[in-house]
């Protein structure tokens, strides 16, 4: 892997506002700075646009916005446009910790033949307050290829 690998993030969006600000701000957050945002709109209708036009900060982004069938087509597209050697996702609702692309990278150089890297998640609530912190299960590759390792929700 190269000494400093390009990280290649699709966003799929739709009308991803007001949650849409913390994402791309918790990318402008990042210390690791190689990276690219692919952005694949499905042609958003709220200010999500005009918002991620004004944007800057972010070392790349490519926005495409164009109807799809939805978050499987919008990733499938957003994804053909990545240059990288990784290559995450992240929704609007979602939010990186400011490390997370040098924990990413520093973790594939020490896994060499690592080929898929997941972490835990922190639920917050729609303030911003901590809720609770999901830690991942061990990793299953039936259960990965069945979708069944992303993190439940938090009940109230």
């Amino acid at each position: 892997m190269a000494a400093e690998p390009l990280i290649s993030i699709v966003f799929p969006l739709k009308n991803g506002m007001p949650y849409l600000r913390d994402a791309v701000a918790s990318l402008a957050a990042q210390t690791y700075r190689n990276f690219e945002v692919s952005v694949q709109d499905g042609e958003s209708t709220d200010g999500s646009l005009e918002f991620l036009q004004m944007v800057r900060g972010l070392p790349s982004m490519s926005l495409v916005s164009e109807p799809d069938l939805g978050i499987g087509q919008a990733c499938n597209r957003g994804l053909s446009r990545c240059r990288g050697q990784i290559i995450g996702t992240l929704c609007t609702d979602d939010m990186f910790e400011p490390h997370a692309f040098a924990e990413v990278v520093r973790a594939f150089e020490q896994h060499p033949r690592c080929a898929v890297l997941f972490g835990s998640v922190r639920f917050i609530t729609a303030a911003g307050h901590p809720r609770r912190l999901y830690i991942t299960r061990a990793f299953e590759l039936v259960r990965f290829m069945q979708c069944e390792w992303l993190a439940d929700p938090p009940t109230a």
